[in-house]
């Protein structure tokens, strides 16, 4: 049952990737009712088939099931703006990632990230970790999606792909609205590390937390400099592209690169 769930699961974000790319092309004029229901099956089979994998009862989490949970948040957080926001775009880059999620937890199963203890507290600061990554994720996404309209805008190459996305406006307006809702998250998470562990300022804790406060000063930067300054285009996207860098730094850069070393040489 666990192997079928992963195959369906697998199967419905590469259809639903492939469908985005046919609409993109121009060669699909039709398609969100099948692409919305590909999403829906493809999130519900990842979702029951991560929860079949991630025993909190051991106090452990494996770090590519920790990474396929944010990406799982990622597609559901997409799924739900879709309905009254243009993003439905970004499920070609959403749908490959939360395959490759799956695939890794597959290959890589007993490598281990956090060990949480079964304490509530820690729990509730590891979920709200996966969301704000979820989400910043998708600004990210986002930030690469504008960056890409922008420049072929501005060299005057205007084809299918842009044709097929919002105007930059709206594009823009979409981005920060993530951020907002990120940056909110992160704020939580922030302040939730100071009662979720005891240990908060020995080694490496306070790294992480130097590096989400770095992160929270990059996204809080790029929303003062947006609603004060009307920051626009480049410093946007490599705003939020560093932002989001950092937090994959904090996530998954100090254990991430040894865990596949590790894997492919065993």
């Amino acid at each position: 049952m666990h192997t079928l769930l992963m195959v369906a699961a697998l199967t419905c974000y590469i259809l639903g990737a492939c469908l985005q790319g046919l609409r993109l092309s121009g060669r699909l004029s039709r398609y969100y009712p099948a692409l919305l229901i590909l999403a829906i099956l493809a999130f519900s089979t990842h979702g029951y088939w991560l929860y079949g994998g991630i025993d909190l009862r051991g106090g452990q989490i494996p770090i590519f099931n920790l990474s396929s949970l944010a990406i799982w948040l990622l597609v559901l957080f997409a799924g739900l703006m879709s309905i009254k926001r243009p993003v439905e775009n970004l499920f070609i880059f959403i749908f490959p990632l939360a395959a490759l999620s799956i695939v890794l937890v597959w290959q890589f199963p007993e490598y281990h990230l956090l060990h949480i203890g079964g304490e509530t507290r820690q729990l509730v600061h590891v979920l709200s970790a996966a969301s704000a990554f979820a989400v910043m994720c998708a600004a990210a996404l986002q930030a690469g999606l504008l960056a890409v309209q922008n420049d072929l805008l501005r060299h005057q190459r205007v084809g299918r792909l842009v044709n097929g996305l919002p105007p930059l406006e709206v594009m823009e307006r979409l981005l920060f609205q993530m951020i907002w809702i990120g940056f909110f998250i992160l704020t939580w998470m922030l302040v939730s590390s100071f009662y979720s562990f005891d240990h908060l300022f020995l080694p490496p804790l306070l790294q992480k937390i130097l590096l989400t406060l770095a992160s929270w000063v990059v996204f809080a930067a790029l929303l003062c400099g947006r609603y004060f300054l009307g920051w626009r285009g480049r410093k946007v996207v490599y705003g939020t592209l560093t932002g989001f860098f950092l937090l994959i730094v904090i996530y998954f850069g100090s254990q991430l690169i040894p865990t596949l070393f590790i894997g492919l040489l065993s």
